[in-house]
């Protein structure tokens, strides 16, 4: 549909000291929690979607600890059925992003098919363009990312995924991500404000309050010209 770039925009949940750390830390996204504000390792399948259902937001380690770099697995409900999530997550062009606290600008640049090419700025770092890639699979309901140019970010790498599933009648979100920059164990571990789990927290209940409010409209959404 036609779009008014002026009043629309968006991006993936993607994300670090000083202000290339805490910076650093915002793009694995935007997008992608703690349980309360504790993280937890893996549950049982029922035990786990019991507790998302119940309004949980869970955060726990991914990938080899012997990998260089940090990974984590955030997941979290919205009370959105999936086929509607999937168009508001899915929308890179809109307004409602520039909502989240920690990003100052965002842009989509480039939208095909099964691509889209973002670039944010974020409030800890608003001199940093994070340029992002995401290739869509709407078959699996799932979302790939990686940040393009992880050298003029202050970091070394920065990718993941975002997997959607039916919970109930809402959807189930996997957030998992993996990156690298100095000062990132630090900030993993980091269990007051300004660290990983404070930053993940907020970003997902704000995507779950934002997908409520906009659940109406994706439901709809208008025809495109």
């Amino acid at each position: 549909r036609a779009v008014d770039r002026a009043s629309r925009r968006e991006s993936p949940m993607h994300l670090r000291p000083m202000r290339s750390f805490w910076s650093a830390c915002l793009g694995a996204g935007l997008l992608m929690l703690a349980t309360g504000s504790r993280a937890t390792g893996p549950a049982h399948p029922d035990l786990l979607d019991r507790r998302l259902a119940a309004g949980e937001v869970l955060i726990q380690p991914a990938g080899d600890a012997t990998a260089p770099g940090q990974g984590y697995r955030l997941l979290y409900a919205v009370e959105v059925p999936i086929a509607v999530f999937w168009r508001f997550k899915t929308d890179f062009d809109n307004a409602w992003v520039l909502t989240n606290k920690f990003i100052a600008d965002h842009r989509l640049v480039l939208r095909e098919d099964r691509r889209a090419v973002t670039e944010a700025r974020y409030a800890t770092r608003p001199e940093a363009v994070f340029r992002w890639e995401t290739l869509l699979d709407p078959e699996r309901y799932r979302l790939d990312f990686r940040l393009l140019n992880p050298e003029d970010c202050g970091q070394r790498f920065n990718y993941g995924s975002i997997q959607l599933s039916p919970l109930g009648a809402g959807t189930k979100v996997v957030h998992t991500a993996f990156f690298d920059f100095t000062g990132a164990l630090f900030w993993y571990h980091y269990p007051w404000a300004g660290g990983m789990r404070e930053f993940l927290e907020y970003t997902a209940r704000w995507e779950q309050a934002t997908a409520a409010r906009w659940k109406a409209y994706y439901a709809d959404p208008p025809a495109p010209p």
